[in-house]
């Protein structure tokens, strides 16, 4: 017994000389370690960033051409409905092109000013028939990584 409580008291002594911490070796590790899963985290994020954004503004715009020809077809307002496409920006208009329009009808759709655009800038739909006066491909390219393309035909049905 007399063992044992000497044990334990050598025990407690121990535990009051030694400081209890981390070391500069474990210290630097956690910053290195913690360095190493942001450098590899943060070109993910971006690259999951600017796949959104173009997701986004190619959703935008398949909407928006959508409603112009539901309303060019309905010939709400007697007029015919377009969308422009601009840097950073959507617009749904009314009239018989973007310059024309009527501005107290537009409805804009903010997208990424990073976002290139190249192609169809401005798609007028006919009052009545919802067919768009051109067709073609409007492209959002953001990267080499993430891009997207929206074709419209002759009747006006939507490829994205």
């Amino acid at each position: 017994m007399k063992k044992l409580f000497g044990y334990l008291l050598n025990m407690s002594k121990l535990n009051k000389n030694n400081n209890f911490g981390f070391t500069l070796v474990e210290l630097i590790l956690v910053i290195v370690f913690t360095g190493m899963l942001a450098g590899i985290s943060i070109p993910v994020y971006n690259r999951f960033q600017n796949a959104n954004s173009v997701e986004l503004a190619s959703m935008s715009l398949v909407q928006s051409l959508r409603r112009a020809q539901v309303l060019s077809k309905a010939s709400d307002g007697d007029s015919n409905w377009g969308v422009y496409i601009s840097s950073g920006q959507i617009t749904l208009f009314k009239g018989v092109n973007y310059a024309g329009r009527d501005i107290n009808y537009d409805e804009n759709y903010f997208i990424n000013n990073n976002i290139t655009i190249s192609g169809l800038q401005e798609i007028v739909f006919d009052k009545f028939s919802g067919d768009p006066q051109s067709i073609g491909s409007t492209t959002f390219i953001i990267n080499i990584n993430a891009s997207k393309t929206i074709t419209i035909n002759s009747k006006g049905v939507l490829n994205y």
